[in-house]
């Protein structure tokens, strides 16, 4: 803090400000960092608007500061372009001219999924109907679903698969947000027939298939008694001969936690 001109804090204007004055006897280090913070409690960081030209120094900091600032509730006032507010969990909003929003880029409301450990999702929770939501933990959300009261439920999405909505495109007309829909395949078709005029099962398609064999050795109609040829009894129906089968209709998937975005 050598060689420094000494200073003077000016309080005959607004805001105070230092003024150097000529070259002359040194100041001290401590006499300069006094004149210095008294010079910034003019400081005020209750506004985040944009920094203009006519703005003072002490002015054009006291709005970067408040830009840079966290909330614990949403300003009604505007505290800078965008800002984060810590409670209840942390959000991203924006000013709109008018009032405070959450981001463009934060929105709550939107599903999406990860494999990884739920500890680790910090920006949505689980789309499951066994869990109560307290609103004031999840508020945005709430608010997004339009949910009223203290408390809510989601949809279940465990062991489902999200499906577009229909939209006017008539393949579905069922398919809209928030449908829970169920299971079903299309029908599963085959044929079998007979001897003719013999009601004996002599042939199989499809998804039928022929049971236990038997000779009709009494049927001389049909076959010599003593021909080793055999027909089936009864008939089956196994889809599992035409395509994969389980104890559920499913598609190709990975499997993943369901979450939305709060």
């Amino acid at each position: 803090m050598e060689n420094r001109r000494p200073v003077v804090l000016r309080t005959d204007t607004t805001p105070a400000r230092l003024q150097e004055l000529p070259a002359g006897d040194l100041l001290d280090a401590a006499t300069l960092i006094n004149a210095l913070q008294v010079a910034l409690t003019g400081l005020a960081s209750t506004t985040g608007a944009p920094v203009t030209a006519a703005d003072t120094l002490l002015v054009a900091l006291g709005k970067l500061v408040a830009q840079n600032n966290t909330y614990t509730t949403v300003p009604t006032t505007n505290m800078g372009p965008v800002i984060l507010v810590t409670a209840p969990h942390h959000r991203h909003m924006v000013w709109n001219g008018t009032a405070y929003e959450r981001a463009p880029w934060h929105r709550p409301g939107v599903i999406f999924y990860s494999d990884g450990p739920a500890a680790n999702i910090k920006h949505g929770i689980q789309l499951r109907s066994d869990v109560t939501y307290n609103t004031a933990d999840h508020p945005d959300l709430a608010a997004f679903y339009g949910f009223a009261g203290s408390t809510f439920v989601l949809k279940d999405a465990r062991a489902r698969v999200i499906r577009s909505a229909d939209l006017g495109r008539g393949i579905d007309t069922a398919l809209v947000n928030g449908y829970l829909q169920e299971d079903a395949i299309r029908n599963i078709s085959g044929t079998f027939g007979s001897v003719t005029g013999t009601s004996i099962i002599e042939m199989a398609t499809g998804v039928f298939y022929g049971g236990t064999n038997q000779k009709y050795a009494n049927l001389g109609s049909i076959e010599d008694p003593n021909s080793g040829v055999i027909y089936p009894r009864y008939v089956n129906l196994d889809a599992s001969r035409q395509v994969p089968t389980a104890s559920e209709n499913r598609v190709k998937s990975l499997v993943a936690t369901a979450y939305v975005t709060r």
